[in-house]
């Protein structure tokens, strides 16, 4: 885990928030099969106009999740965000496919934004940005 120092404070619902990390983390980590680690920061970022289309420039905080799991294939990228979207197998540990859905509309609904970089084989990262006060 590393946090900046000097880390700015945000204004948000920390219970909204925190359920949107949770549900990332979660997701960390059953994409790893086979064990892994998870790396957490959260870092202080000066955004320049038009640098990270949907937000504005200015200070914003972004709060990363990166795993060394399986990694998201190219293709499944674009529907990540989509409402009941899985790539689990059916069965009793099936997720229903919201949980990336929901980590959007709390963090959108917050003026922030969700990236996501992943690579097949290699892990994925996601960054949640939220507005600085």
């Amino acid at each position: 885990m590393h946090v900046d120092q000097d880390l700015w404070q945000v204004h948000c619902n920390a219970k909204q928030t925190l359920r949107a990390l949770t549900n990332v983390i979660v997701n960390a980590r059953e994409a790893m099969h086979h064990g892994g680690a998870i790396k957490n920061s959260a870092r202080n970022v000066q955004l320049g106009e038009g640098e990270l289309p949907p937000l504005r420039e200015g200070r914003h905080v972004r709060v990363s999740v990166q795993d060394s799991g399986i990694g998201i294939p190219e293709d499944h990228l674009p529907k990540i965000f989509d409402p009941y979207f899985s790539t689990k197998e059916r069965g009793s540990k099936k997720g229903i496919g919201l949980g990336l859905t929901v980590t959007y509309a709390i963090i959108k609904r917050q003026e922030g934004h969700v990236r996501v970089e992943s690579q097949t084989g290699a892990g994925s990262v996601v960054h949640l940005y939220l507005p600085a006060c």
